[in-house]
């Protein structure tokens, strides 16, 4: 029952707790807290609307805006739990980046920003080669073989290209992702 509960707990979070949609999606991309999270909403719909099933939840909460109201009310908890959660792996997160440069200014060792440069050089070297053969027409790159070895180097190495960038210059992913979330309680 609970896969089929993530559609329903969507529609309920998408018009009383929009916050709490990145959590329910999670579902799609491999995540067991979806569903606690799905269950947990479903729940708190339908004893703030008192109905005795999920789909029944949504349909009182879809078509009564005071039963909207009184959902809303009864996920604050969920989603203030759900913003905790983020903003401590955001911590966590930034805490981990900032030990590990610390690490490299306190001991003086050369080799991450060796590495560094080495990742980085290698990902321009291997984009200026694909670019050059793919204008020349050299090295087969239009066999399927080739080119999703081509692919997968080149995705790689540029994947490690980003997070050389984030080491270095810091990310504003988890800022953005912060920001969406409260201005999604506040309603804008």
């Amino acid at each position: 029952m609970l896969p089929a509960m993530i559609p329903v707990a969507l529609a309920i979070a998408q018009a009383a707790a929009p916050a709490l949609v990145p959590a329910l999606t999670e579902s799609f991309t491999g995540s067991a807290k979806a569903g606690a999270v799905a269950a947990a909403v479903v729940d708190a719909a339908m004893q703030a609307t008192g109905t005795d099933t999920p789909a029944a939840a949504r349909d009182a909460m879809l078509a009564d805006p005071a039963a909207t109201e009184a959902v809303r009310l009864a996920l604050i908890d969920i989603e203030r739990a759900e913003i905790e959660a983020l903003t401590e792996r955001l911590r966590i997160d930034a805490a981990d980046r900032d030990s590990a440069r610390r690490r490299e200014v306190d001991t003086k060792d050369p080799t991450p920003s060796r590495l560094a440069y080495l990742i980085f050089g290698a990902f321009m070297a291997y984009a200026f080669t694909i670019l050059v053969s793919a204008v020349l027409g050299l090295a087969g790159i239009k066999e399927p073989l080739v080119a999703g070895l081509v692919g997968t180097g080149f995705g790689a190495l540029g994947s490690e290209a980003a997070r050389i960038g984030n080491y270095y210059f810091g990310s504003s992913a988890g800022s953005a992702a912060k920001q969406r979330t409260l201005d999604s309680l506040r309603g804008g």
